[in-house]
């Protein structure tokens, strides 16, 4: 997982106050601030800036530092648009890293989400995807997203989903410090044979668990057994026949409601079409983007910095299988 940067640019402060004391804005060497007139904007600044090899467009405090709504191109090529509060990233936001080609792949890379001080915090959506050069078909793209709770670059709590090619899996539970699948009551589903595992996972490593499979066309439980397992490999196994029904039966709709969560909406499509989307608005709109004419589209940029929270398939869990309320 990629650090985000943390440059920013300098500005001369008392010279450019003292100007927009004057005149009302300052306009010089690619640096434009204007007092943004409007309801509950007092003391705060539109601007327009192009220094040393960075950009921003977006809002500024009386002290102009970036506080508010704001996009920013940092001199290493990373986009960021979102929400920055006393010079920082904080709250809402959508970081995009340069892609990176070999051969006819793109790779890229991208964090959808809250932050604290520059900083991935709480929760929010990470990206990897190889895709041939311009293809725009999801289908086609090879994918890897985790989409949960962070601390900087650590996972905690969430959604690992991974396509390759016509398959993918889906792992929900917690993490260990350095990234291992480590939960007592973790689910694991493998689309290939419909199948969903649920229980013991200890440094990425299969402990103990039921294991259910489906029917693709009904979505019926076909048949469900009881593993224990060593080195990954099964070495007991308990068939349905010696289990007892009803015990059974709180597990198996466990299973089937967390089936039908993750297979309700097409979770996968959304967060890829979420960041082709807004890698278009970058490469169309932002260019063009003059936040002096143009301020109304901020609204439209923070709907997209906080689109994470809808069709995300970590808080649809949390909430539906286990009855938590992510806030």
């Amino acid at each position: 997982m990629k650090e985000p940067s943390e440059t920013s640019f300098k500005l001369e402060r008392s010279k450019i106050n003292e100007v927009i004391a004057k005149d009302g804005e300052y306009n010089e060497n690619d640096v434009m601030i204007k007092k943004w007139e409007g309801d509950n904007t007092s003391g705060y600044y539109l601007a327009q800036i192009s220094k040393e090899e960075t950009q921003f467009t977006g809002v500024l405090n009386n002290n102009l530092e970036r506080d508010g709504y704001g996009f920013y191109r940092s001199q290493n090529g990373d986009h960021y648009f979102g929400m920055f509060q006393n010079d920082k990233r904080n709250y809402n936001g959508f970081y995009i890293w340069p892609q990176t080609q070999e051969g006819d792949k793109v790779h890229s890379e991208s964090y959808h989400g809250f932050w604290k001080d520059n900083k991935k915090n709480k929760y929010g959506v990470y990206l990897w995807l190889d895709e041939d050069e311009d293809n725009e078909d999801f289908d086609n793209a090879n994918f890897e997203a985790f989409s949960g709770e962070l601390d900087g670059n650590n996972f905690q709590r969430g959604t690992f989903l991974r396509k390759n090619g016509d398959n993918y899996y889906v792992y929900h539970g917690n993490f260990t410090p350095d990234g291992k699948k480590n939960d007592e009551k973790a689910f694991f589903y493998s689309s290939s044979l419909d199948r969903l595992f649920h229980g013991k996972i200890e440094n990425n490593d299969f402990k103990s668990g039921y294991i259910v499979y489906f029917d693709s066309d009904s979505g019926e439980v076909q048949d469900y057994c009881y593993c224990e397992f060593e080195n990954n490999e099964v070495k007991k196994t308990v068939i349905k026949e010696d289990m007892n029904e009803e015990e059974v039966k709180a597990e198996l709709d466990e299973n089937i409601l967390f089936r039908n969560v993750i297979l309700g909406i097409d979770y996968f499509g959304a967060i890829y079409n979420t960041y082709k989307d807004t890698l278009k608005f970058i490469k169309d709109q932002m260019g063009e983007f003059d936040i002096f004419e143009d301020k109304d589209k901020f609204p439209t940029l923070m709907n997209t910095a906080v689109a994470y929270n809808k069709e995300n398939i970590y808080i649809d869990i949390e909430e539906k299988v286990f009855g938590k309320k992510i806030k």
